[in-house]
């Protein structure tokens, strides 16, 4: 079966800033259709991270694309805590600030319309960085 190419394109649109999270940890992430049944009420795929099959996710097409990105970025969090490891060690993503050995938590909003989904420090609520955007935190100035 071929990865990404028969995934609904507007999944892999929200699915985007996630992959690009996750690459900044080093994580190669991938959507995969493993089924042929369509359900119209869900998009659903089978996550991949580093060749490794985590799990299904899937996301209600008529939702903002902000609520997408925020439960695809849950669901994909979830695996990621659970199922990947560096050697002996369990991944941490994403993981927060310097000095902070914990992953971040994602930030849910109630606003209509939604905002951006972030992610946030569990314990210092001034850092916050928006999904798709940790590679900004890794670059110098």
């Amino acid at each position: 079966m071929q990865f990404m190419e028969d995934v609904d394109s507007r999944l892999l649109d929200a699915f985007a800033p996630i992959a690009a999270d996750l690459k900044s940890a080093g994580l190669k992430a991938k959507l995969r259709m493993e089924s042929r049944v369509k359900m119209a009420i869900a998009w659903t795929a089978v996550l991949y991270v580093d060749g490794k099959r985590l799990g299904s996710v899937l996301v209600n097409p008529e939702s903002p694309k902000e609520n997408q990105v925020e439960w695809l970025a849950e669901q994909i969090q979830d695996y990621v805590l659970e199922f990947v490891w560096r050697g002996p060690e369990a991944v941490v993503w994403p993981r927060c600030r310097s000095g902070h050995n914990h992953p971040m938590a994602l930030e849910h909003s109630a606003d209509y319309p939604p905002r951006w989904p972030c992610w946030r420090c569990p314990f210092d609520r001034n850092v916050e960085i928006p999904i798709g955007e940790l590679h900004h935190r890794n670059q110098g100035p």
